[in-house]
This record gives structure tokens, C-alpha cells and sequence, in this order.
């Protein structure tokens, strides 16, 4: 398992090249996703106004917004690539997890990707699983107009 980013670029023409792959998407609140690459602008690149991560074809434009559109444009544009491109896989080929119950139980996580492993045909021998972990949640330890500037960015990327 690793965990390419660039993927959601290319998953098509990856799974052409790695016939016997499956590929799992890790699903997680923008929120709270916009949230951490702020943090992590901060903490890696020194500012929050320096670009981390993947770039989505739109980053010119993005960059002329304040930088919580740009992070919540980021996570959307970028969940926009990867869903087009699961939409050209079989169903089989991928799987959809949902942060927060990986969290709770990584067991049943795994068992569902040896599971998905298993309709095509696949073996995967687990090992012992990580116990439950903790979530993380930004939006519950971030400034408050923070976080509401980035809520208001998902409303406008998102709708509602």
C-alpha cells in the first residue's frame, strides 16, 4: 500500500499498469482537511501563504483568493479529479473509507480491502492491525474565525 498523491491524476492509467491493484480513497470532512493543510503550511513551508501538497490544475487562480479558499479549493478540486477518474474504474477497483470509521476500527478497514482484494481474484495476508486511534478533528482545535472562514469557503466550493 502506499499513498501517491499524484494518483488523482492518473488512477485510470494506473490501474491499466498495476492490473491486480485496488485503490482506496480515504474520505474526511473538507473541514477539517482544509484545516490540517493550513496547519501544515504553517508548520512545514513557515506560512501559511507558501503552497504544500498537490497542486490542482487551477492553482494560478487559486492563489489569487485568501488562503482558506485556497485550501478548501485544494481539497475539492482535488476529490473533483479523484472521483472522476474512480467513475472510469470498475466498482471493484476501489474503495471508499470514511476517515473517522478507519479511525474507530482499522480492523474492519482492512478486512474490507482484503475483501475487495478477494472479488478480484486476490489474496492479501494481514497481519496484526493497529488498534483504534484517535481522530483527528482541526475544527474543534483551531481559532474560531478560522474555522469559520474555511466553513464559509466549503459552503461556497461545496454548495449549501
Amino acid at each position: 500500500m502506499f499513498k501517491p498523491f499524484l494518483l488523482a491524476f492518473h488512477l485510470v492509467r494506473m490501474s491499466e499498469v498495476m492490473k491486480k491493484s485496488i485503490f482506496v480513497r480515504v474520505r474526511r470532512d473538507p473541514v477539517d482537511t482544509a484545516l490540517s493543510i493550513l496547519k501544515m503550511r504553517r508548520q512545514y513551508a513557515g506560512s501559511e501563504d507558501h503552497w504544500v501538497s498537490l497542486r490542482p490544475l487551477e492553482y494560478d487562480e487559486l492563489k489569487k483568493h485568501p488562503n482558506e479558499e485556497q485550501a478548501v479549493g485544494q481539497v475539492f478540486l482535488l476529490e473533483k479529479y479523484m472521483s472522476a477518474q474512480l467513475a472510469a474504474l470498475p466498482s471493484e477497483r476501489y474503495l471508499d473509507v470514511d476517515y473517522e470509521a478507519f479511525c474507530r476500527d482499522p480492523a474492519k478497514t482492512l478486512q474490507d480491502v482484503r475483501g475487495r482484494f478477494s472479488i478480484r481474484g486476490g489474496e492479501v495476508a494481514l497481519r496484526d492491525a493497529p488498534s483504534p486511534f484517535e481522530v483527528s478533528r482541526p475544527a474543534e482545535t483551531h481559532g474560531a474565525a478560522e474555522v469559520a472562514r474555511v466553513r464559509a469557503a466549503v459552503r461556497e466550493f461545496y454548495g449549501g
